[in-house]
Order: C-alpha cells, then sequence, then structure tokens
C-alpha cells in the first residue's frame, strides 16, 4: 500500500501497538518487544515516507474494556483473596478518567490519525488508555 500512497503522493498508514511497547512487565517480554517493534516500524517508514507525503503513526492502547483486562483482573482478586469488584475498583481509581477505555477510543484515535485533522502529525503515537499511564 505504501508504494500506492507515494505514487499518490499523500496517504496515512496507522498501527496498532500497545502500552507495552514502552515499558515490559514480568511474563509478558515476547509481547512487549513485538509491540515496541511496531511502534519503531512506525517512527523509522514516518522519517523516509514523509518526503513523499506519507504519514505513519500509531494508536497504542492501553486496558481496553474486554476479556482480557478482565480475566487479569479475576486472576490478581484470586491471589489476594479478595473480590473482582475491589480489584477493579482499585485499578479504576489508579487511572486519571477513573474508567476503562472502551474500543471505540481507540477507533476514534485511528481516525484522527488517518484524516485530516492530523496533516501535520507523523512518527506519532497516540495513547488510548484512560490514563493508566503516562509514557
Amino acid at each position: 500500500m505504501a508504494p500506492q500512497m507515494v505514487r499518490e503522493g499523500a496517504g496515512s498508514i496507522v498501527n496498532i501497538t500497545s502500552m507495552s511497547s514502552r515499558s515490559g512487565y514480568a511474563g509478558r517480554s515476547d509481547h512487549a518487544a513485538g509491540k515496541a517493534g511496531v511502534h519503531l516500524l512506525s517512527q523509522a517508514p514516518a522519517d523516509e515516507l514523509g518526503p513523499h507525503g506519507v504519514r505513519v503513526d500509531c494508536v497504542a492502547p492501553g486496558w481496553i474494556e474486554s476479556p482480557v483486562p478482565r480475566d487479569r483482573m479475576a486472576a490478581r482478586a484470586a491471589e489476594e483473596g479478595v473480590s473482582y469488584q475491589e480489584v477493579r475498583d482499585r485499578d479504576v481509581r489508579r487511572m486519571a478518567l477513573h474508567r476503562i477505555a472502551a474500543e471505540e477510543g481507540v477507533a476514534r484515535a485511528v481516525l484522527f490519525l488517518a484524516g485530516d485533522a492530523s496533516a501535520a502529525t507523523t512518527g506519532a503515537v497516540i495513547d488510548v488508555n484512560a490514563g493508566r499511564d503516562f509514557a
């Protein structure tokens, strides 16, 4: 797709990475390495393709309301001997927006980066994590 964009002199590529691209944690080194690779594989092409009018950016979701964080919170609740709701409430209180982000937030960030509103943006990473982490 990039060659076509170069020929046309315009385009936008938006990659999806994750907050793990910036910080790893035990048991997820493979995930962190892969996501960090996507992060850098967006910045290098941004520099390479920019002179041809093609922008390359990333969206980095954190926890998104889905089974994955729910399962992790449930596992932590079982390990700690507390309720799922207690773990969830504690985690959500640590987020600046006091909620877990929704998939729609990721979609909106992608649409922003793909559209004209971000015409002067390339090589950027937009975090969608309800303020769970500030990189």
